[in-house]
């Protein structure tokens, strides 16, 4: 496969334009006639496709932002204590100051994934797989500030407060002098250190009959990438999002660890079964290990204000594991010609109330939980065909 993109925001000096050349290719080898027992093999490289967000950055129209330090009582604040500006931000420069721009030689990100493992097909409609699994993504995008880079930034050492070992860990903490408030310059670009790799297994098994089918599969993965932004969402632990890891220094420390994609191990199965008098009912279940966080540490008292610093790398601990039963009850019947179906849905059948969510600030209420997957939920609804 060849792809030639081109992309660009209207009024931006800065565009993108890449050429590039995407090889694939799959095995299929049948060992035996019992059960159908093949080998299978392949590789594929696939090329990313910038989001249109990316192009904001350099944007004349996009949003941007100037950042002050605010020292004020919580209790009464006042706009009259706005201390100096320390920052500006973008993807957008607000007009002719162009501290916001693309790489004219910036490169296209990829991804390499490989594939092998054993497929069998025992009867006609079954399909039985267990396969290996191993992705590398490498020149991700990132925005780096060219204008203050890590080494205008004073670097000291505070103890963690949430470290209970006799040792009390150390952590590093970047101070930007004013000297440099103001001086930022974004440049969208293929940052030293933007690769992500996923290693993984799964195994899944599919059956149909003339009475429904039924899908099983369980994976073990691990996952290694810098962290976007400090903090575990999607928007956050994620290598694809633009982010201030390699804009902030503090936002670097353990940002490599495991992604907020990834679950360590996972069980799913789901399956429609068709009963009598033209009703179907139908489930999904599923189990995943808890999402990977980490403990943040607040940093009070530097020049350009507080600041977050996590304790340890995203995945050295987890939330708890969740697991839910959904289930479809479906009756169709016909009116006047019409086809129509009556829905019965129930989500978290079991009404099960693993946490999904816990404070991350180092504190009294580190660890605890702070949401709940939702309690079972009863759906009745109609639904008509023409």
């Amino acid at each position: 496969r060849f792809e030639a993109l081109r992309a660009s925001a209207e009024g931006s000096a800065s565009r993108i334009s890449w050429r590039n050349w995407l090889p694939r290719g799959n095995l299929r080898w049948e060992l035996v006639d019992y059960a159908k027992i093949a080998v299978i093999a392949g590789f594929a490289r696939y090329g990313n496709r910038p989001p249109l967000a990316d192009l904001a950055v350099g944007d004349p129209s996009a949003p941007f932002a100037r950042v002050f330090r605010w020292n004020t009582s919580a209790a009464s604040p006042r706009l009259s204590d706005l201390g100096p500006l320390v920052a500006r931000m973008g993807p957008g420069t607000g007009g002719n100051d162009q501290f916001a721009s693309i790489d004219p030689k910036i490169v296209r990100p990829y991804m390499d994934e490989f594939i092998a493992g054993f497929e069998s097909r025992p009867r006609a409609g079954t399909v039985i797989r267990l396969a290996a699994l191993a992705r590398r993504e490498k020149q991700l995008l990132g925005v780096v500030n060219a204008g203050v880079p890590e080494s205008s930034y004073n670097a000291s050492f505070i103890t963690d407060p949430g470290d209970d070992h006799a040792g009390r860990q150390q952590l590093p903490v970047y101070d930007r002098p004013a000297a440099t408030f103001g001086l930022d310059r974004y440049v969208l670009t293929n940052p030293t250190g933007g690769e992500s790799t996923f290693v993984g297994v799964e195994i899944s098994v599919q059956t149909n009959w003339d009475g429904g089918f039924v899908m099983a599969g369980a994976t073990a993965g691990r996952s290694e990438a810098l962290s976007a932004n400090i903090g575990f969402t999607p928007f956050e632990n994620d290598h694809g999002v633009l982010g201030d890891v390699f804009i902030d220094p503090n936002s670097r420390t353990f940002a490599q660890g495991r992604v907020f994609s990834e679950r360590g191990y996972t069980i799913k199965t789901a399956g429609v079964f068709t009963l009598p008098w033209d009703m179907k009912l139908g489930y999904a279940a599923r189990y995943s290990d808890g999402q990977h966080f980490a403990r943040l540490v607040i940093v009070e008292g530097l020049n350009q204000g507080v600041e977050a610093v996590r304790a340890f790398r995203n995945g050295a601990t987890r939330f708890t594991f969740t697991g839910t039963l959904d289930g479809r009850l479906q009756k169709a019947f016909v009116v006047s010609g019409h086809p129509l179906a009556i829905l019965f849905d129930a989500y978290n059948v079991l009404n099960l109330a693993y946490e999904i969510e816990e404070f991350s600030i180092t504190g009294p209420a580190s660890r605890l939980t702070s949401a709940a997957q939702p309690p079972r939920a009863l759906h009745v609804g109609l639904r008509v065909s023409f």
